[in-house]
């Protein structure tokens, strides 16, 4: 291939397609291949990460490498232009305004900046950003409970991402076709915010073994039946996640259809449907 990046910007490396790739060295060479022909004044814009950016000084020179990684928890972004000049990015109110969406937000600020876009279009693409669909997604609020669509968290870094997006108490339908994740590195987070687990598919054995004792775990035999069953755990004010850790492939096409399900099944939901149910 000849593809050679300007600006390549990688935001992050999390265990992942691992029945693929077999093993992280091999999935971290192939994300790392973004700046194999990068020349000089190109440059790597990547996650503040001393290992991450020890591997990438085999690809490139070091004044090339820009990193990110210092906004996880403010309301805004600053950022210094050449010459000093700082420019501060609000994203109180936009879709961006959470942890993972602030990280985002840093790394396309530093990229559209790095290719010299000035601050008036930037803070115009902020707060216009809307998040892709199936990408935690807000379904409804039915009863105080929101329910939201994270499908395409496919890997175990994707579902820790959207759990730290959340304050409140989370029930988390998770499972589906493995690929080698670790679902290990959940148990904090789980054992923090979830008040129950919901599983499906295949890897519902595997994440209950290794979930046990971090949150009540219960199983589905479908997307339907899920979603009714987290309806009558819920109470108000707590967040009923789709967030799979998994593909999708042993019971869906695609992710896609797994989201699509998802909320057609939430939006047939009634407020009088709820029943008690003892944890």
């Amino acid at each position: 291939g000849t593809f050679r990046p300007d600006v390549g910007v990688l935001l992050n490396i999390s265990a992942d397609h691992l029945d693929r790739h077999k093993t992280m060295a091999a999935y971290t060479a192939a994300k790392l291949n973004l700046f194999a022909r990068q020349k000089e004044g190109d440059i790597a814009l990547v996650y503040d990460d001393p290992e991450l950016v020890r591997l990438l000084k085999n690809y490139i020179n070091d004044e090339q490498i820009v990193t990110f990684g210092r906004a996880g928890n403010t309301k805004s972004v600053v950022i210094s232009r050449d010459g000093g000049r700082e420019e501060i990015y609000s994203l109180k109110g936009s879709e961006l305004d959470s942890r993972t969406g602030r990280l985002n937000a840093e790394a396309a600020i530093l990229a559209a900046v790095l290719l010299h876009c000035d601050q008036a279009g930037i803070e115009r693409g902020l707060q216009t950003f809307t998040h892709a669909p199936h990408r935690l997604q807000l379904v409804r609020e039915l009863g105080g409970v929101r329910y939201f669509d994270d499908s395409k968290a496919t890997n175990s870094g994707a579902v820790l991402s959207a759990l730290r997006s959340f304050t409140g108490r989370v029930i988390l339908i998770a499972g589906g076709k493995e690929k080698g994740e670790d679902f290990s590195i959940l148990c904090a987070a789980v054992e923090e915010k979830v008040k129950a687990v919901i599983l499906i598919g295949e890897a519902a054995d595997s994440l209950e073994k290794i979930l046990h004792g971090k949150s009540p775990c219960r199983r589905a035999d479908s997307m339907e039946e899920a979603v009714v069953l987290a309806n009558e755990l819920a109470r108000e004010g707590d967040v009923v996640l789709l967030a799979p850790a998994c593909a999708s492939f042993d019971m869906f096409a695609n992710y896609g259809e797994r989201g699509d399900v998802f909320t057609r099944a939430v939006m047939k939901l009634r407020v009088d449907q709820k029943e008690a149910v003892c944890l």
